[in-house]
């Protein structure tokens, strides 16, 4: 089992929310959390840790059934499966 896999969907959350600089909606439990595990900085902060930036890179927020997305303005044909 993984770091990721051990996190709840708050803590996942929060890493993410934490990457796009929204610090402001984490609740303190879970920032002590993403802290004792040392995902996060100390500090008012609270920014990713090289670490926490690692789990979050290696961990995208696709399903793992998921196919790629195609754009339909470049090829509309190709989108629809023709």
């Amino acid at each position: 089992m993984t770091v990721w896999d051990a996190l709840s969907s708050y803590e996942k959350a929060a890493i993410r929310k934490l990457a796009l600089g929204l610090d402001w909606e984490i609740p303190e439990t879970v920032r002590r959390r993403l802290r004792s595990l040392g995902l996060i900085e100390n500090g008012p902060d609270s920014r990713l840790t090289g670490a926490g930036w690692k789990l979050h890179r290696a961990n995208p927020r696709r399903k793992p059934g998921a196919r790629p997305r195609h754009s339909l303005t470049v090829n509309p044909d190709e989108a629809k499966g023709r």
